[in-house]
C-alpha cells in the first residue's frame, strides 16, 4: 500500500483595522507549521471524471497536534488535460486527546513520472519528492 507525506500549515490572516485617517486597508498573511500528514494510499476507484483515492488510515505530528486518521477520508481527483490532478482532500483526525478535527482542502499536484512511477510499485513519496522533481 502506498503512502505520501504531506506537510500542511495554517495560514492565519491578521487585518489591521481601517480607521478614517488610514483609507488603504493593509493586510498581514503569517504562515505557521500545523503538521505532517502520513495518509495510506488504498484502493482507487473511478467515478465518472474523477477518481476517487480511498484512505484508510495514517498518522498527524506537529508541535501541537498529534493523532490518526480515521476512515472513511479519501480524495476526490479530478485528472487534467495537462496531466495535472485536482486535489479535493477529506479526512478526520482523532487527537491523541480525544478530539475530532475534520480537514477539507484542494489543490493541484503535478507528479514527475518518477512519482507516478514509484506509487505504482507502492512505494513510499513524499511531498517534498514530488515538489523537487516536478
Amino acid at each position: 500500500m502506498a503512502k505520501v507525506l504531506a506537510a500542511c500549515v495554517l495560514l492565519v490572516a491578521l487585518t489591521s483595522p481601517t480607521f478614517a485617517q488610514d483609507p488603504k486597508p493593509t493586510v498581514e498573511v503569517r504562515t505557521e507549521y500545523l503538521m505532517t500528514i502520513e495518509a495510506q494510499l488504498g484502493s482507487r476507484a473511478p467515478v465518472g471524471q474523477r477518481v476517487v483515492v480511498h484512505v484508510p488510515g495514517g498518522s498527524v505530528r506537529g508541535p501541537n497536534i498529534k493523532g490518526e486518521i480515521m476512515p472513511p477520508a479519501g480524495d476526490w481527483l479530478i485528472a487534467m488535460p495537462d496531466g495535472s490532478n485536482r486535489l479535493d482532500v477529506r479526512l478526520t483526525i482523532k487527537t491523541d486527546d480525544g478530539a475530532f478535527i475534520f480537514v477539507e482542502y484542494g489543490g493541484i499536484i503535478a507528479l514527475s513520472k518518477d512519482a507516478q512511477d514509484r506509487l505504482a510499485k507502492g512505494e513510499v513519496v513524499s511531498m517534498r519528492t514530488i515538489l523537487a522533481t516536478s
